[in-house]
């Protein structure tokens, strides 16, 4: 099942984030829910298992905000330099009075962690009216320990 499961992100990165991004918005966002893929950035600088960690926390994000936002318009932005990649996923619904009061369930949950794994940061904001972003930030560079 493991393989199976490995086999199937790879599948679905296979021909870059950029391209899985805008197939997810296209297959999950209803019609009715205006999405677009902001894109800036060479795809060269991401090691494999980094564009395949932001593809799944990214796809959470995107069915978090269908499932959750009731937003008219939801936007996933990704930029790439060679040190780090930030991505956002943002929706355009009510929002809420304030970050706390959004819960992490398991998908905010599993996104946290997984950036977290990568040395990396997950941040949630939110404002009445003003919608909610999610964003995440992963190096490209290892940490390397001490002078040498």
């Amino acid at each position: 099942m493991r393989e199976f499961s490995q086999e199937l992100r790879e599948t679905e990165t296979s021909d870059g984030l950029r391209i899985a991004l805008e197939n997810l918005m296209r297959i999950s966002v209803p019609e009715a829910v205006e999405a677009r893929v902001l894109f800036e950035g060479e795809e060269e600088h991401l090691p494999d298992y980094v564009r395949d960690q932001m593809y799944m926390i990214l796809r959470e994000g995107v069915r978090t905000a269908v499932a959750h936002s009731n937003a008219d318009d939801v936007v996933v932005e990704v930029n790439i330099s060679p040190r780090e990649v930030v991505a956002r996923v943002w929706d355009q619904g009510p929002g809420f009075e304030n970050s706390e009061a959004v819960t992490e369930g398991v998908g905010l949950k599993s996104m946290r962690e997984r950036a977290e794994l990568l040395d990396g940061s997950f941040e949630i904001a939110t404002e009445p009216e003003r919608g909610t972003v999610v964003k995440v930030r992963l190096p490209l560079m290892r940490r390397t320990s001490g002078a040498g």
